[in-house]
């Protein structure tokens, strides 16, 4: 378990980076400069691709909604919701923003299919309950901007609103606007403010969800519908356990995941034990931080040669590897001695810079002395 929880720790010393947007800058051969932005997800996050915002006045009133240019959103989630998929998924909405199909109480209606009344059921009743918590919540701002929300969900018809503003656009005659792209959007809600602060990108926003799902985990476990023991990452007793993990990892592999163990017909457990947690058992907050870690950093500092990936980084918040003392691995110590140079603190982005450079580009190792580092690989 050292690699999960070293990107544990990298979570932890770096959460003052939750839900900011960094960016990384790239400077291909061609000489044309670009950038691809970056963030930390929160515990009990996920990214979603949303194609429409729609934006709300204070007493939930419909304002106005465009298509989007910069979709990856970063929205709350449930474990079940983060990971649904297959013919139940209509059944399992997201807590706040969402696609249509949830969010719409007249989707059934323009779409001719009735199963999707049962969707916004779901939709309406976790965000019920995320209110009642809401209520008593010490920042009475963050209940008031989502009971705007919860309020023109409940109280007005999406798709028309849309249609009517003509966001499907103009000439789309309406029997077609099931077959269009628009009408199977993913929205996120915005409520207009003098600050122009948007809701999704507001931290106060992701702690409150994260305190409130965090509840609903201890309440399962009284239940039993959650699973207590030891966190095999961090060695802790008594946690919050999960066998469902994030996936989506990579940009393009939006389904895999790095550790699954919900297979019990097709040799998952290779034949030595009979359950997931007999051979090893998961902290949920610990799993939602590793994956978060490791996405954040491989965007941040990681590259990819052919269809493997690269990632170099470093846990201890400064510039402190010490190269001096092991030597079985020759790519650090030449990228350490070659490139020596650096200004970052955090996760040394410089180092793994100084790695990619090394590992492309090459270097003659009988130029160097071959050192160790304290600076961590995955690949």
């Amino acid at each position: 378990m050292s690699w999960l929880s070293e990107f544990v720790d990298v979570y932890d010393k770096n959460e003052k980076n939750l839900g900011i947007t960094s960016y990384r800058i790239y400077h291909p051969k061609s000489g044309e400069e670009s950038k691809k932005a970056y963030q930390m997800l929160p515990v009990s996050h996920i990214f979603l691709n949303c194609t429409l915002q729609i934006d709300l006045n204070a007493d939930g009133t419909f304002a106005g909604a465009f298509v989007v240019d910069d979709p990856k959103t970063i929205v709350p989630a449930t474990i079940e919701s983060s990971i649904r998929s297959g013919s139940g998924s209509y059944l399992v909405p997201l807590p706040v923003d969402d696609k249509l199909q949830y969010l719409a109480r007249d989707y059934s209606k323009w779409s001719g299919d009735e199963k999707y009344i049962e969707s916004h059921k779901k939709y309406l009743e976790q965000f019920r309950a995320y209110l009642i918590f809401l209520k008593e919540y010490p920042d009475q701002y963050v209940y008031r901007t989502l009971q705007a929300v919860y309020r023109y969900v409940t109280e007005n018809d999406i798709i028309n609103d849309l249609w009517t503003g003509k966001i499907f656009g103009e000439n789309v005659a309406k029997e077609k606007v099931a077959g269009n792209n628009l009408f199977k959007s993913t929205v996120r809600f915005n409520i207009r403010n003098p600050e122009n602060v948007k809701r999704f990108e507001n931290r106060r926003f992701f702690d409150a969800w994260t305190q409130y799902y965090h509840q609903v985990l201890q309440t399962d476990t009284v239940s039993g519908g959650t699973d207590e023991g030891i966190d095999y990452i961090t060695g802790e007793e008594n946690v919050i356990l999960t066998s469902k993990h994030p996936k989506g990892i990579l940009d393009n592999a939006a389904n895999a995941k790095l550790i699954s163990a919900n297979d019990t017909t097709n040799f998952t457990f290779k034949g030595r034990f009979l359950t997931a947690d007999e051979a090893v058992t998961i902290g949920y907050d610990s799993s939602q931080k590793a994956h978060a870690a490791m996405k954040w950093l491989l965007t941040k500092q990681g590259f990819k040669i052919g269809d493997r990936y690269y990632l170099a980084w470093e846990v201890n918040g400064e510039n402190t590897a010490d190269l001096s003392i092991v030597s079985q691995n020759p790519l650090l110590a030449l990228a350490q001695k070659k490139f020596a140079e650096t200004t970052e603190i955090d996760t040394n982005t410089n180092i793994a810079e100084n790695f990619r450079k090394v590992l492309i580009d090459g270097a003659n190792k009988d130029d160097y002395s071959l050192q160790g580092d304290t600076v961590n690989s995955f690949v």
